[in-house]
């Protein structure tokens, strides 16, 4: 969602984990439409179970046989393939790739940004839980944490992320914010290593084979740069401006100022990485003593190539 925007709709089979309480409250934070695919009527999932058939048929093989070691190195392949093969892959029924569709949204507005903190809130567990009437402690997770001496005997919301349980968690009462309560830790000595193994499941080892190794470090590789909810900021006019007098090494006419600000105006949205560098191209190949007229021109023939 911070690489791409969110979706104004989730269309989800009937699994129990689809509807969760988790799910349905991270939807209402964040604003997205919870739906559900009719029961016994497998047309209405069919771009869903025939996306699901490709990741089997070309990713699956592929990580069999690629020496993978660890689920962070999977993790790491995955989101590589994702991003360098199938969004750049023609799609039969769109007609063009799926990154391509996407862009026709974002031209036309449709695409609504989130931040870090709104998805990290909307992740958040809210669970209810009753002070001790006499310590005002709870229990969360095998864990004990301690509230204010007024929430004795109360019943609270606690609110924590679900993956990274820290030393304290949010308390709510009755939809206000109250406090953080901080966790106690009991002065046990316990020798943990006394706890027996759990016996795991023996794992079915693939052969690895050359090619899949190679075809893994080289997408991996050219993923490398393209850092996952890291995406490049749009330009707002006066930092249009000032990039080009910067760039320039040099004050711009009012004339040149009026046809920057009419450039912009036709050319929104400017992406500020990829248009610094577009622009910095065209200076570095004229110079800097032209028309400002002669840059943007360059730069519009830039911009033009990338958007399609």
């Amino acid at each position: 969602m911070l690489k791409r925007g969110k979706p104004r709709r989730l269309l989800c089979d009937n699994a129990f984990i689809y509807h969760s309480r988790a799910l349905k409250s991270a939807c209402a934070r964040l604003g997205i439409e919870l739906s559900f695919c009719k029961e016994y009527f497998p047309e209405g999932k069919g771009k869903v179970e025939k996306h699901y058939g490709t990741i089997k048929s070309r990713f699956y093989e592929e990580a069999k046989h690629a020496g993978l070691g660890s689920l962070e190195e999977l993790n790491k392949f995955w989101f590589a393939w994702l991003t360098r093969e199938y969004h750049h892959s023609n799609h039969s029924a769109l007609g063009m790739t799926p990154v391509q569709r996407w862009s026709i949204d974002e031209e036309k507005g449709f695409v609504e940004r989130v931040s870090v903190e709104q998805v990290r809130r909307a992740l958040m567990i809210n669970e209810k839980r009753k002070a001790h009437i006499r310590t005002s402690l709870i229990r969360l997770k095998n864990r004990t944490f301690q509230l204010a001496p007024e929430m004795a005997g109360k019943t609270v919301n606690i609110l924590y992320e679900p993956f990274k349980l820290d030393d304290h968690v949010e308390v709510w009462l009755d939809g206000a914010f109250v406090q953080v309560a901080h966790e106690v830790r009991p002065e046990a000595n316990i020798d943990f290593s006394r706890k027996p193994e759990r016996r795991r499941e023996r794992k079915q080892n693939h052969a690895v084979l050359l090619s899949s190794r190679d075809y893994k470090n080289a997408l991996m590789s050219a993923h490398e740069g393209e850092a996952i909810g890291v995406r490049d900021e749009y330009m707002a006019q006066t930092e249009f401006e000032e990039m080009a007098v910067r760039l320039l090494e040099r004050d711009v006419t009012p004339d040149e100022s009026e046809f920057l600000s009419k450039f912009f105006a036709e050319n929104i949205p400017l992406k500020t990485k990829r248009t610094e560098y577009l622009f910095s191209q065209v200076v570095n190949a004229k110079g800097t003593k032209l028309h400002v007229r002669s840059y943007c021109q360059n730069l519009k023939a830039g911009l033009s190539k990338q958007r399609r």
